[in-house]
């Protein structure tokens, strides 16, 4: 049940796209692919007068309609949140090694998992390649969620007006200003791992590409859900029901009984420590609590932080 539960939707969409491709190619679309981004692209390239191979001119709807959607969706989400980057030579000599690779050797994947659902062996050999790829990918961003290789690579785009973590002179946006200067006065990577509350963290994908949350808002908004792939750990979900506790009831344990099983009778109980702990493992760099708490509360915290816990811009903040 909790399979179906996380990985549900991921499954149901891949069933969709599948069907989609058959469709696709039952409309006049290429038998050997039906549905490929790479090739797609290719053809656009050719549609607008890139190339000469007349065969492959053609401003293809797919990759539109793609574009179009995912646009829709991150407006509805509210998680449109515009970036560019350095080192523009690295990022087009990627880009046009990941085309050669997609075009000769079934490097698109969706291309490559279609094929192989239709009994062309031949695609196995891409998806050795594109694991092993992975795993290289891998060993290059992984460990700490804020990767050191890729410091400094993005960066924001001032967005439309109004987007979340945008307006001017909201608490949200000046707690978020205050901490990404504190954190570049420390002398630190201009990216930070951050939780807080959710306010905040609603924000902080908007506000700053350099800000990781350790959870997005589709952890607590329900309608993300309908397109949302983003699944999550049980101690993200710990993380989050605490500190939603929290700021809802200023008590700092939860005892969480939405679970199939549970450790103690009536439920499993959550508290800061156990919280500061799963932060820690995470690589998490800041957290921030609301400040409107007891003094009792805020004793209690100050004691579980080993007296890290201080006051900053409204909140209480913890340097991890």
């Amino acid at each position: 049940m909790n399979f179906i539960k996380k990985h549900g939707l991921v499954i149901l969409s891949g069933l969709v796209v599948g069907i989609i491709a058959v469709a696709l190619v039952a409309f006049g679309n290429p038998k050997n692919m039906g549905f490929c981004i790479a090739c797609f692209l290719r053809d656009i390239a050719g549609g607008v007068g890139m190339h000469r191979a007349e065969i492959v001119q053609y401003v293809r709807p797919e990759i539109i309609g793609l574009v179009l959607g995912a646009l829709i969706m991150s407006l509805v989400g509210k998680e449109f949140a515009p970036k560019g980057g350095s080192a523009p030579l690295t990022r087009f000599v990627l880009g046009f090694t990941v085309m050669v690779g997609a075009l000769m050797f079934l490097g698109c994947p969706l291309r490559m998992v279609i094929r192989i659902g239709g009994g062309d062996l031949n695609a196995i050999v891409g998806l050795v390649g594109f694991v092993v790829g992975i795993l290289l990918g891998i060993l290059f961003l992984g460990g700490n969620p804020v990767s050191e290789w890729t410091v400094a690579q993005t960066t924001q785009i001032p967005a439309l007006t109004g987007m979340p973590g945008q307006q001017q002179g909201t608490p949200t946006r000046e707690i978020l200003e205050q901490l990404s200067v504190y954190n570049a006065e420390k002398g630190n990577s201009r990216e930070y791992s951050l939780w807080a509350p959710k306010e905040v963290m609603e924000a902080a994908r908007a506000y700053s590409a350099e800000i990781h949350p350790v959870y997005g808002r589709s952890i607590w908004d329900a309608s993300l859900g309908s397109y949302s792939y983003d699944t999550y750990e049980t101690w993200q979900e710990d993380m989050y029901l605490w500190m939603s506790h929290l700021e809802t009831t200023g008590e700092t344990e939860y005892l969480r009984t939405d679970e199939n099983t549970t450790t103690e009778a009536g439920g499993r109980k959550i508290d800061f420590a156990a919280c500061l702990d799963s932060a820690g493992k995470a690589g998490i760099d800041y957290i921030l609590l609301p400040e409107d708490l007891s003094e009792d509360v805020q004793k209690e915290l100050q004691e579980a932080a080993d007296g890290r816990l201080r006051s900053f811009g409204g909140y209480f903040l913890i340097v991890m």
